[in-house]
């Protein structure tokens, strides 16, 4: 990548904000698996038609953690502007190839 040196791209990659993003991609990915989970299993539940008390109180259960994990799942739209400005080189590369096209 022009002007860029290996030690820069390698520093660029441990960077603290890229652990960040990779985090909260992580925590955002279990999330989405645990509410898939919840939901599925109250689908189960609902095709069952459970009405023992211990089945009518997992639903609730289920529910209630349905609704944090939801809550905690939150989708930030951002502009292509904020976008650019967090491109590495990698990034920019793949992307000029892909606007070439």
């Amino acid at each position: 990548v022009h002007g860029f040196s290996e030690k820069h791209r390698n520093e660029d990659r441990k960077s603290p904000e890229r652990e960040t993003v990779k985090t909260l991609e992580n925590n955002l990915m279990k999330l989405n698996l645990e509410k898939s989970q919840l939901e599925a299993e109250l689908m189960k539940l609902g095709e069952h038609k459970v009405k023992t008390a211990a089945g009518i109180e997992r639903q609730k259960a289920i529910e209630r953690d349905l609704g944090i994990v939801s809550s905690n799942i939150t989708l930030v739209t951002v502009s292509y502007t904020h976008l650019r400005a967090h491109e590495t080189p990698e990034h920019l590369v793949c992307r000029l190839l892909l606007e070439k096209k």
